[in-house]
C-alpha cells in the first residue's frame, strides 16, 4: 500500500513536471478505491486537478498524465499511482466577513 507520507513524497518530487499538463491546476493527495470501503484500505495517491477531465484519444500523445510516478525508497523504486480529479476552473472567493475584516483563518484540504 501506498502511504500518505510517499504520496506527499511524490508531489513533492513532481509537482513541477505535473504542473506543466494542459488543464492541470492543482496537485493533492487521494485516496484510490471504491468509496464504500473504509480509507484505512485505500491506497494515497497522488491526486492531480484538471478543468476538464479528457479521454486520452482527446489529446496529444504529450499531453496525457501518466498513470503513475516513481519515487526512491529503501533499496527500491516506488511507484505511486496519479488520481486525475476534475475540478472545473478555479474562482477567487470574497474572504471578509459581514463586519467587512478578514477571516482568521482559511484552510483548503485536497482530501
Amino acid at each position: 500500500m501506498t502511504s500518505r507520507r510517499q504520496a506527499k513524497r511524490a508531489m513533492e518530487l513532481h509537482a513541477e513536471s505535473l504542473s506543466g499538463y494542459p488543464n492541470v491546476v492543482g496537485l493533492g493527495i487521494g485516496r484510490a478505491g471504491r468509496e464504500d470501503r473504509p480509507a484505512s484500505e485505500r491506497d494515497h495517491t497522488l491526486a492531480v486537478y484538471v478543468t476538464e477531465k479528457k479521454a486520452a484519444n482527446e489529446l496529444d500523445p504529450g499531453e496525457v498524465l501518466p498513470g503513475y510516478v516513481e519515487i526512491p525508497g529503501r533499496g527500491e523504486i516506488r511507484r505511486v499511482a496519479i488520481q486525475v480529479l476534475e475540478i472545473g476552473s478555479p474562482e477567487l472567493q470574497d474572504t471578509e466577513n459581514r463586519d467587512g475584516d478578514p477571516p482568521e483563518t482559511s484552510t483548503f484540504s485536497a482530501e
